[in-house]
């Protein structure tokens, strides 16, 4: 089951332009040894995956601005829903 893993970034050139990359990375099912019992699970680690780069430009309906505008959504929200300040080590 690919699953796509959006990576926004903020590029901060001279024009100030909003860029993002993209990459479809695959769930692998491994099998590992917790305390003696064999566990299944997902791994995804998205090593040589391709990325796509999207930018924003000028017109705001166009598919690179439409990317980073939906991007920069969705890591605001996770960044401010999920996100917390780590208080013990």
């Amino acid at each position: 089951m690919p699953i796509t893993h959006p990576i926004p970034f903020l590029g901060r050139g001279e024009e100030n332009v909003g860029a993002t990359v993209v990459g479809v990375v695959d769930a692998l099912q491994r099998t590992m040894t917790v305390e003696v019992e064999e566990k299944e699970f997902f791994d995804i680690t998205g090593k040589g995956t391709t990325l796509f780069h999207h930018s924003a430009g000028a017109d705001e309906t166009s598919l690179g601005s439409q990317h980073v505008r939906q991007s920069q959504t969705w890591f605001d929200s996770g960044w401010s829903g999920i996100a917390f300040e780590r208080t013990s080590a």
